[in-house]
């Protein structure tokens, strides 16, 4: 019997040391497993952070891009800093080629702010001669290289001079023409090659 104890006692003794010495090690690394795969998990979600982050940059840029390319034309038809004088030259052309006899008024003092790179200055034309020539005049300022928004036109009979087959009329148009400063950025100025990010 005493055999029989002193087995089981060493098998007990020696079961308690391999599971002393198993918990020794093997609990410090199992709990270092775990901590490992909590900081594999964060840097996993970081890592799609970042990439989350760079994809909606890259978005951004290329849409800011496509923007500022579809912007550009339309910033082109704007009246630029320095160019004034062609926009009156282009109205004055139309009017010649319509055959009417205009005065035009840029009236600067009403021009409003719409950023700080461009206004919208008030245009006042008025414009002498007959019906068919005036409706020609107006087609001529729609086709013109300038964006300008009509906002009221009023035509009237002519009647200080004398009846003739072709009665002369008046119109007044008021419009708002567009100007862009030099400062503005590229694309504001109608940059033709607008640089994709």
């Amino acid at each position: 019997m005493a055999a029989k104890q002193r087995y089981v006692i060493s098998i007990s003794v020696i079961t308690v040391l391999i599971l002393g010495v198993g918990g020794a090690v093997g609990l410090p690394s199992a709990f270092a497993v775990r901590e490992r795969a909590g900081q594999i998990a964060d840097e996993r979600r970081r890592i799609d952070d970042d990439f989350a982050t760079r994809r909606a940059i890259r978005d951004s840029a290329s849409s800011l891009g496509a923007t500022k390319a579809s912007m550009a034309p339309l910033a082109a038809m704007s009246v630029q800093e320095g160019d004034e004088l062609a926009f009156i030259t282009a109205v004055e052309a139309a009017a010649q080629a319509a055959g009417v006899t205009q005065s035009i008024t840029l009236e600067t003092v009403n021009q409003k702010e719409r950023s700080k790179y461009e206004q919208a200055v008030p245009v006042r034309i008025v414009v002498n001669g007959t019906f068919g020539e005036v409706l020609r005049f107006m087609d001529a300022l729609e086709r013109m290289p300038y964006f300008l928004t009509t906002e009221a036109i009023s035509v009237s009979g002519n009647r200080g001079g004398a009846a003739t087959a072709a009665t002369l009329v008046d119109a007044v148009i008021n419009a708002t023409a567009y100007w862009t400063s030099r400062t503005a950025p590229d694309f504001a100025r109608g940059a033709a090659a607008v640089p994709q990010p």
